[in-house]
């Protein structure tokens, strides 16, 4: 009888520890997000919003476009890889604040898909490639945004 009280014990107390440790990894997790985040968050940046750009504005938008420097486009992607979960639902207000620039939104690219979500693409270019943030929003809540995925494009003959 008391042989199985020990293990029940020592059973109940692996339960707990593991139980409790979850929690602490998490935690640990989310900390070393929000220094990695604040290690790369332009700090003195005000946000602009997004630059929406159609036929009348395009020469005018690209002509001035601020870019991104190759290696900070890198920074960006190794960081929204590495923290993909914990950076989704993520606002447009945010992401422009850890980029440090003006996003470029096209707005004729915009689409509703077949459960009635609400996609929007926007992006930032450094001299050869591209950032992009794709943001969705429900059918319940067409204004309101999140970040669902952000990296860098990577043309393929797929996306051709």
């Amino acid at each position: 009888m008391k042989k199985i009280l020990a293990i029940l014990l020592v059973l109940v107390l692996a339960l707990s520890l593991v139980g409790c440790g979850g929690d602490e990894a998490k935690k640990d997790r989310e900390k070393a997000a929000e220094a990695d985040k604040a290690a790369i968050t332009k700090s003195d940046y005000k946000v602009k919003g997004m630059i929406d750009v159609d036929e009348e504005n395009e020469d005018e938008v690209f002509g001035s476009l601020e870019t991104l420097s190759e290696e900070r486009l890198d920074e960006l992607g190794d960081y929204f890889e590495k923290y993909k979960e914990e950076t989704k639902g993520m606002s447009y207000v945010d992401l422009e604040k850890i980029i440090g620039l003006q996003g470029i939104h096209f707005p004729e690219q915009d689409e509703v898909i077949d459960d009635g979500s609400h996609v929007k693409y926007v992006f930032w270019y450094s001299e050869g490639r591209m950032f992009y943030g794709i943001f969705t929003a429900s059918k319940d809540s067409p204004d309101d945004f999140g970040l669902d995925e952000a990296g860098i494009y990577v043309d393929t003959e797929e996306n051709n």
